[in-house]
């Protein structure tokens, strides 16, 4: 920044902050500026008045930076490639003796040197500073970018502009910008002295940003004193670069088109803007600070002695200037008939010298160049509008609007006007973000094959959608520059009923090639610069009145979804409300299902009609890895072509195409499939015959000593591909499978028996088979009982938290050692090397460290248990055990050999609770705890839970009860009004029997015979029914029947085969022949 001192030139010390604002009113970067006023104390006395130096202008220097000039940075080490090409900054002027400077000889195109030598000037490079700059980066500033430039607009010039290539290498619209900031001040100094230029890095060379209006607005210089002429300034229009540009007529054009354009009511150069703004930079400083400093400085003393009427002699100037260039650029029709909402058959009347030519569709009637007699229609007589009409009317004639020699026009500027027939203009409450596809995968091969050149953000995509209950259009609206654009964008003429959305793209090429044609209707326009930032950044619509319609800003971090950064979703909202301040919630938005996204299209299609349903992952011969898919619709459904992969990070569409499921493959309904590891890793080191080169780049097996993931990939009709199912696993135990508690859940259990593999096959390695999954499977450590926090009773200083209590419980008959196992979620234990759990026993876990005697001793004396049962802690938690949460056991299996410090970890249970809603038991305040009906039950469901009176530690198994005073406890008021009260199958008997509720459906659901394949002790294929019969229920006899109609039944063998605590474990088993067809059931009998 530096303090400048308005001397002498500029009486209202306000001529730079001026322009310098109008030019940011332009959408261009320039200084910003503070009126101050100074002391100086030279004299190390106290500060007074004597000290004062009058006002200055705090103003800011042109430099790169992010918030400032934003071109991005050239470096030492950037020379070659992208990097070289910016950004820099360059200007016209008189240099240093340090700087990079040059001319250039412009003799071959029959003119003078550039630029012009009357004052001495150069080109002079200004970023990067001349002690860092690179021999490349100022060869290529000069010969690759400035000298093209030149060269090209020079030699179409002689040409008489038959081709306009210039135009490629430089951004047209910040030249017309600057020279008409500098026409309107009048800076008579501009454009050949510090006259600045810029390219930013990939980009065109700028014009700007502008610099020093001392000279300018009605100053003491004298030359810009009359505004009613182009005196003084008529070089603007010859000399150097400009005066190539104002040869052509397409350039001229610009330049009018642009101005009218800013002149309308409400634009930056409406005179009363213009006016105002002087009014509110002179109010800054005011007259009692403008007479401190004339009393300073008495050659600046304001007309009059007042500093204000300095403010009103500049506005009456600029009223002269505005009116002067009005009166040169050649005006636009005009209409009585302003914007807005018409009625049908509304009749539209042009008024204007010379032929007018319209159209009513927002194209221009005047063709790029301009020549005559253009497009549209001639203008008649009244205009009937009977639809929304983007009207352009343009006056044609012989215009020559500036001086020098600069090129005459055939065209006026241009009218606008917008009606809408039976439809309004969105404004807020109609629109909102339906999502954001901000980092694409990378093109394809065939992508780029089609398309040299494109890129990852080449695909972005923006879907906005009329959640409004109206039709609105959304014309004029526009996302200023930077939210999320470089530049601004603005919509055409678009009408967008309730519920239908619009798409803007980057690339509307790139956006084809990828997605096909099927939305391109929706596609709205194209952003011209800049891309969606992969971190994130603001999103912001503006109402054609200039109002936010929405404002959102999305991110990578903080809970949004993390697969829509470069992981192949689309952002996607699935609120139900649409303010911004529901769309600023990451919980609102969701990773598409679809792959890429579907623009246009909602959500992609609801859930997938196959899951991944069981897996293996760690097996020796002769099972293999297995993947089994369940049709869970009524319905076939045809996977061919599908896709499964092992990715769980993956960054381009090649990761997730691995796997192809073959053409034919057809899932019946409630229908299962497998693959193996036969198909998806042929070559991997189960096969002897595999090939030496070892699997190929799409092969992959699953890792079940780790745990990892797979992914379906469906493809539709069209070839998109959409994220089917997820299922992510952890480390397994041999040949033990994993599958979902509930289908299509992606979180997978460890189960009682796989259904993927045909065990009774001959072949090797197993056939694919596919079935109902097996329960899950608990134990047989298992998690017997929870206590949550109580209140201490009978004192001994511990209550609340240290009262709580996890027991878990060893239904085997052997001791198990805990060395390396965890306990984690709602609480975390680390389990020392020495820590067992006794055959049959229990092992009661607490909160606090059990070597804190008087916490074990309030323990143990609040639950009356003696020393004989052990407690291990302490654990962790964040919080004390709540009124929900989950527990996971984890036991650690034997290190792999390649892997010695590495112990897999696997899921030997999970338990979790919910008091009191859901169907879950109450144990909040009430001293009870949860108690596991049984070791094998599913700790997941409520159905496997009891509140009672805790008992740490206590195996004493209850007293038998009959079936008579079962009925009594469960039924006080009397018998049972029908034999099944809850309605799940299970007559009262059974519900005895099993000794489960009858009032809590489902709660049987462990105790049910479950069959599954396997061999017995002479290798026979055979059927194994595995079922569990309490030991405490008095008069009920059991058998288990087969029947090969359902009409005749026989008993089947069965035998004890274990224990668990209060249960007996029985096994029955037939022969598994090729031609079975056979059913089975328990059968309960009450007996005396």
């Amino acid at each position: 920044w530096v303090l400048n001192g308005p001397y002498y030139f500029d009486d209202t010390y306000i001529h730079n902050a001026w322009a310098y604002e109008v030019s940011r009113r332009l959408g261009r970067w320039a200084p910003r500026t503070r009126p101050v006023e100074v002391f100086f104390n030279q004299n190390g006395g106290k500060l007074d008045y004597g000290d004062y130096s009058g006002i200055y202008i705090l103003t800011e220097k042109i430099k790169s930076g992010s918030g400032r000039l934003d071109i991005g940075s050239v470096d030492p080490e950037d020379t070659t490639g992208e990097t070289v090409t910016g950004g820099y900054i360059f200007k016209i002027d008189r240099a240093d003796g340090d700087e990079v400077a040059w001319t250039i000889d412009n003799s071959a195109f029959g003119l003078g040197t550039f630029p012009n030598q009357e004052s001495g000037q150069s080109l002079v490079i200004v970023e990067p500073d001349p002690d860092v700059d690179q021999p490349e980066q100022i060869d290529y500033l000069q010969n690759q970018a400035i000298k093209p430039f030149n060269d090209t607009l020079f030699r179409e010039r002689a040409a008489k502009f038959a081709t306009r290539q210039y135009r490629d290498l430089i951004d047209v619209g910040s030249f017309v910008d600057h020279h008409i900031v500098n026409s309107l001040a009048m800076n008579v100094d501009a454009l050949r002295l510090s006259a600045f230029y810029f390219k930013e890095r990939a980009g065109k060379i700028s014009a700007g940003p502008v610099w020093d209006f001392d000279r300018a607005l009605g100053s003491d210089d004298g030359r810009d004193s009359n505004p009613a002429s182009w005196n003084s300034i008529e070089y603007f229009f010859d000399r150097d670069w400009w005066g190539g540009l104002f040869k052509d007529p397409q350039f001229v054009q610009d330049w009018v088109d642009r101005w009218w354009a800013l002149r309308q009511p409400g634009q930056p150069l409406a005179t009363d803007a213009l006016r105002a703004l002087a009014d509110q930079m002179g109010a800054e400083i005011g007259n009692a600070a403008g007479a401190r400093d004339a009393a300073r400085w008495s050659e600046n003393a304001p007309s009059g002695g007042v500093y204000l009427n300095e403010i009103t002699a500049m506005k009456t100037w600029l009223s002269s200037r505005v009116t002067f260039i009005d009166g040169r650029a050649p005006v636009p029709p005009a209409t009585a008939t302003a914007s807005g909402v018409l009625a049908a058959g509304t009749a539209v009347a042009l008024t204007g010298s010379g032929t007018i030519r319209y159209t009513l569709d927002g194209s221009d009637p005047r063709p790029f160049g301009g020549a005559v007699p253009g497009t549209g229609t001639a203008y008649a007589g009244p205009v009937a509008i009977n639809q929304s009409t983007l009207l352009t009317a343009r006056r044609q004639s012989t215009f020559t609007p500036f001086p020098q020699g600069a090129s005459s026009i055939s065209w006026s500027a241009p009218l606008r006007r917008v009606y809408l027939v039976g439809e309004e203009f969105a404004s807020a409450g109609d629109l909102s973000v339906a999502a954001i596809n901000y980092h694409p995968f990378p093109p394809t091969a065939a992508e780029l094959a089609a398309l040299p050149g494109i890129d990852d953000t080449d695909f972005e995509w923006l879907e906005i959608k009329n959640t409004g209950t109206r039709t609105v259009n959304l014309v004029d609206m526009a996302f200023p520059a930077g939210a999320p654009f470089d530049g601004a964008f603005k919509f055409g003429l678009r009408s967008l009923a309730a519920g239908q959305s619009v798409l803007l793209v980057k690339n509307r090429a790139a956006f084809e090639r990828r997605y096909g044609t099927a939305a391109s209707a929706l596609i709205g326009g194209e952003w011209v610069k800049g891309n969606l930032k992969d971190s994130g950044e603001a999103i912001q619509l503006l109402s054609r009145a200039g109002e936010t319609v929405f404002s959102l800003t999305y991110s990578d971090q903080g809970g949004w979804p993390a697969a829509a950064d470069g992981k192949g979703a689309a952002l996607e909202y699935r609120g139900t409300a649409f303010g911004s301040a529901d769309q600023a919630l990451p919980a609102n938005w969701a990773a598409s299902d679809s792959l890429n996204g579907t623009p246009g299209g909602g959500s992609g299609g609801g859930a997938s009609p196959v899951v991944v349903s069981e897996l293996l992952a760690e097996t020796a011969l002769p099972f293999v890895d297995g993947i089994e898919l369940h049709n869970i619709t009524a319905a076939p459904v045809d996977i061919s072509g599908w896709f499964l992969t092992d990715a769980v990070e993956y960054s381009t569409l090649d990761a997730v195409q691995k796997f192809r499921i073959p053409a034919g493959t057809v899932l019946p309904p409630d229908g299962y499939t497998v693959f193996t590891e036969t198909g998806f890793n042929p070559n991997g080191p189960w096969n002897p015959a595999a090939s030496p080169s070892g699997p190929g780049p799409n092969d992959f097996s699953l890792d079940g000593l780790h745990g990892g993931s797979v992914r379906l990939i469906s493809r539709d009709a069209g070839g998109g591909l959409r994220m089917a199912s997820q299922a992510d696993y952890g480390p397994m135990r041999l040949n033990e499978s994993q599958g979902p508690r509930a289908v299509g859940s992606g979180l997978f259990d460890p189960l009682e028996g796989q259904t993927l593999f045909d065990t009774a096959s001959a072949t090797r390695p197993y056939s694919g088979l596919g079935a109902a999954n097996a329960a899950v499977r608990s134990g047989p450590v298992t998690v017997r009982e929870i206590q949550r926090p109580v209140t201490s009773v009978g004192g001994g200083g511990t209550g609340g938290a240290d009262l709580s209590f996890i027991e878990l419980l060893n239904s085997t008959d052997a001791v198990i050692s805990l060395e390396s196992w965890l306990l984690r979620g709602a609480v975390s234990r680390d389990f020392a090397a020495s820590e067992t759990i006794t055959a049959g026993g229990r092992l009661v876990v607490v909160p606090f460290a059990p070597s804190d005697a008087e916490k074990l001793a309030a323990f143990r004396q609040h639950y009356q248990i003696g020393t004989e049962v052990p407690v291990s802690g302490p654990w962790t938690a964040a919080a004390p055990l709540g009124g929900e949460g989950e527990i996971r056991l984890l036991r650690a299996g034997p290190a792999p050999a390649a892997e010695p410090a590495y112990r897999p970890l696997t899921q030997e249970d999970r338990a979790a609770w919910r008091s009191g809603v859901d169907g879950w038991p109450d144990t909040t305040g009430n001293g009870l705890s949860l108690n596991r009906r049984l070791p094998a039950a599913d700790g997941s469901l409520a159905v496997s839970w009891t509140a009672q009176a805790a008992t740490p530690g206590d195996s004493t198994t209850p007293p038998p009860s009959s079936y008579a005073s079962w009925l009594a406890e469960h039924f006080p008021n009397g018998g049972p009004v029908s034999d099944d009260p809850d309605g799940d199958g299970l007559g009262n008997l059974l519900e005895y029997a099993f000794n489960t509720d009858p009032l809590i459906p489902g709660s049987a659901a462990a105790m049910l015979p479950v069959v599954t394949a396997g061999t017995d002790e002479n290798g026979v294929a055979v059927l194994i029914c595995t079922w569990r019969r309490p030991l405490n229920r008095s008069g009920v006899q059991w058998q288990l029947q087969q029947s090969p109609d359902l009409a005749q039944w026989t008993a089947v063998t069965d035998v004890a085969a274990g224990q668990e605590e209060g249960l007996e474990i029985r096994r029955g088993t037939l022969p598994a022949t090729l031609d079975l067809r056979v059913f089975l059931r328990l059968q309960a009998t009450a007996v005396p």
